[in-house]
């Protein structure tokens, strides 16, 4: 049992880390497209100071709708009911907040 519980920790943490890393690329590209391909030092600046702010919003959603406690492999209809509400509080969160 205890074995159970370590692996599922070390995928919790690879989890947590690979959403980090996505959020963090889409949200440059998505700023990036927004502006026309084009990226000041202001507007880099801003966002490098955003970014955790966008990070931990999107995390903490997924943690508070238990999306890491899901397997994946068989995600049924509560399951993606669950991803969608995290992704959509996340980012109204983030609307929010950043304006």
């Amino acid at each position: 049992m205890l074995k159970r519980k370590q692996k599922l920790g070390k995928r919790t943490v690879l989890l947590v880390a690979a959403d980090g890393l996505i959020v963090t690329v889409i949200y440059f590209a998505m700023v990036f497209l927004h502006w026309n391909f084009k990226m000041d030092l202001a507007l880099a600046m801003r966002l490098c100071l955003r970014i955790p702010f966008v990070i931990l919003c999107y995390l903490g959603c997924n943690v508070l709708f238990k999306v890491y406690h899901t397997l994946w492999r068989y995600a049924g209809l509560y399951d993606i009911l669950q991803f969608s509400l995290s992704a959509i509080f996340a980012t109204c969160g983030t609307w929010v907040f950043d304006y």
